[in-house]
Formats: C-alpha cells, structure tokens, sequence
C-alpha cells in the first residue's frame, strides 16, 4: 500500500484489512511480519523524520514502537495500541478482513487492528506536518491479551520516557474512557487427602472443602461487594471462573483448585482482596489451602477536570461536530500499567466491546475512519 497516493480514510480501511489478514493470535511467524509490515508502511509513506523500530528478542514476542521526535519538546504524546487478538474459535474467515455493508469483519477489527490502524494512519500523516514543539511515540504490543509484560517492560526499561499524556485504541465506541478496575486473579488451592471411594472417611475431600468454601463467597462475599456501589466504577465483582479438582469417581480427591476473578475499585489492591479470602478460610481451621496470585492488572482513573483531557475532548468534538461522551471502561486494558509509570491515559477508538472476542467480531468502517482523524487532530493539536 501507498497511503499518501490515495486518501488517508481509505488507506486506514485498507491497513485494517490487511493487518486482519496476519494470525496473531498462535502464529510467531505472522506476529512479526505483521509489525514488519507496519514498520514499512511507516517507512514508506512518512516523511524522513520518522523513527521506527521492532524489539524482536522480547518477552512474549516482539514490538514496535515508532516516533516522531523534535528538539526541545515541551510535550510528549503517547499513541498505543495491540496487534494481538484473542482464538479465531467459533469466526468464520478470521484472517481474511471481509467488508460487507460498510462493516468490516474479522478477529480483531474491533479489538483492535481498526484502531491500530486508525493510529498508524494519522501518525503517518501528522508526520508531514511542520512546526513541531510535542514528541510523538507510537508503541504496538504482542500480548495485551494474555500478559500486558511488554508495555510493562517498555516503560520499566526505558524504551520511551514517561509521557505527558496517552491515548489508546481500544474499542469505545469512540467515546473517551477515562476509568477502569483493577483486574486479579487468585488461584485457592485446598489441600486434602486420598483415599479409596469405598473408605471416604479415610480421606479428606478437596471438592467439599472447595464448595464449602464457594458457598461462603456467593453468600456473604459477593453480596458484600454489591453493596459497595462506587459513582464512577459501579460495583466491584468476583467471578467463581475454574475449578479442577479430583481424578476419578472412585477416589477421594486430594486436591482442587478454584480460580477467581476479582475486578476491584481504583485505589483499593488486591491485598484486600487477599485479606477477604483469609477472612472466610479461617472459618474453617481444619482446612488446609494455598493462596496464588496468578496476576493483577493496575485500575485506571483520570480525573474528569484534567486539562489535557479537555483539550482532547474538546479537539474531537469541534472536530467531528459531536459532543464526545466521557464514560467508566467495563474492560481492562494497558491504560492500568501506562498510568502506573506516570501517564496519564484515557481509551478512545472505534468499534464496540461488545464485539470484542465474539465469533461476529466487527467495526464499522466509518469508525475506523473517525478514529483516524480525531487521533490526527488530538496529535496536531498537542504536539504541532
């Protein structure tokens, strides 16, 4: 493709299209010739004074990050996005980028190749602006969907500086987000011991303990949490996810593991999280259990009088002659981490949540188009 030869709106369609096209889910192959073909098209179609770069040797595969740099900056923009999705299970044709009646399908079109897309876009075009005062820095990640390590690492290394302020791609049905919860996970293994079917009491049963133990959650922990409604956030929730456990109907189980899902309240942690589960297990003091954090991924606010913020809104609604909502996140997403290291970061992009993850994943192809330009007057604005 030869973005500046054709119009920009329908270059950010097709760069849509054919970022679908690489399987980015299971394929290392694909994953980095995706962001080769990123790093071309950058290249290529902007101007010289863009920098880009793919970090392969890296923890859970490569990245891109691509910048736009001036002397004597006094702001820096950070643009970021992922090029992983979630399993093609249950999509037909899921790397194909299919288009029909002005929506465009696929694993990922909304989650977030048409974002991605809409960001490379507008950075290739703000690159032929002149009069920079603002630097600009375009990061792509290859596991937001299962480790979120990479912008971890890009922030914690280095890679670009803390940032004035951070946009990203995510699916908001282009309004801007400016808040999300905190995400944990915790595994409770309980700890019993085997012993023949026929003898149950010559054992200590795992799966009892573990239900003894879920009974006690939707009861009194969960209903606790229903009652701690938050103006901006709403509720934390608990999800009862997994549970292993036992090896055969004729055995007492020894073991059974129980993997929840805790989504918890800016500014709380998942150390209290940790205290409400000691809290019901030391209930039952004859039961033996480990407790393992499996992750725990940051929550995210932005005050809602941030003058950054209302800039932004305020570029994108004379810009697209709208009013711009500014709304609570029902997801997480890497704005968690990017705040952590000192950005503030706000969501907006095109698609919905909605279908994120659905075999009927999809974005309009309008949205991919006015997320492309809102991004390039945001850019214009802070940094030219």
């Amino acid at each position: 493709m030869r973005g500046l030869k054709i119009k920009m709106d329908v270059y950010s369609i097709e760069l849509a299209k054919a970022l679908i096209n690489f399987n980015t889910y299971d394929n290392d192959i694909d994953k980095l010739a995706s962001l080769k073909f990123i790093a071309e098209e950058i290249r290529i179609n902007a101007s010289n004074n863009a920098i880009v770069q793919i970090y392969e040797n890296e923890v859970n595969g490569p990245f891109l990050i691509a910048k736009l740099l001036t002397e004597n900056s006094n702001f820096n923009l950070l643009l970021d996005g992922h090029v992983d999705v979630v399993s093609p299970e249950g999509v037909q044709n899921p790397f194909e980028g299919i288009i029909k009646d002005d929506i465009l399908f696929g694993r990922g079109a909304c989650d977030m190749k048409g974002g991605c897309a809409s960001l490379i876009s507008a950075f290739i075009k703000a690159s032929h602006l002149e009069n920079q005062h603002g630097n600009i820095y375009l990061v792509l990640t290859m596991d937001e969907e299962f480790s979120s390590q990479q912008v971890i690492n890009i922030l914690s290394k280095k890679y670009i500086p803390t940032c004035d302020f951070a946009l990203i791609a995510e699916p908001t049905e282009l309004q801007i987000i400016t808040a999300h919860k905190g995400n944990a996970w915790v595994d409770v293994e309980f700890i019993g011991k085997t012993a023949h079917a026929s003898a149950p009491e010559k054992g200590i049963n795992a799966i009892v303990m573990a239900s003894d133990f879920i009974n006690e959650l939707t009861t009194n922990l969960i209903t606790s949490y229903e009652n701690k409604i938050d103006e901006t956030y709403g509720v934390p929730t608990l999800n009862i996810g997994v549970i292993n456990g036992g090896t055969s109907p004729n055995v007492v189980p020894a073991t059974c593991n129980v993997r929840l899902d805790h989504r918890y309240f800016h500014g709380d942690s998942i150390n209290t999280f940790i205290n409400d589960l000691n809290k019901i297990l030391s209930k039952y003091p004859d039961t033996a259990y480990k407790l393992n954090v499996i992750g725990d991924w940051a929550s995210m606010v932005v005050e809602r009088d941030n003058e950054i913020l209302l800039k932004i809104k305020n570029t994108l609604d004379k810009t697209l002659c709208k009013e711009n909502n500014l709304t609570v996140g029902t997801f997480w997403g890497e704005g968690g981490f990017i705040q952590a290291y000192g950005t503030p970061t706000v969501y907006y992009g095109p698609g919905s949540i909605n279908f994120a993850h659905t075999p009927h994943e999809q974005v309009k192809i309008t949205d991919i188009v006015e997320a492309s330009t809102g991004y390039f007057e945001i850019i214009k604005s802070m940094c030219f």
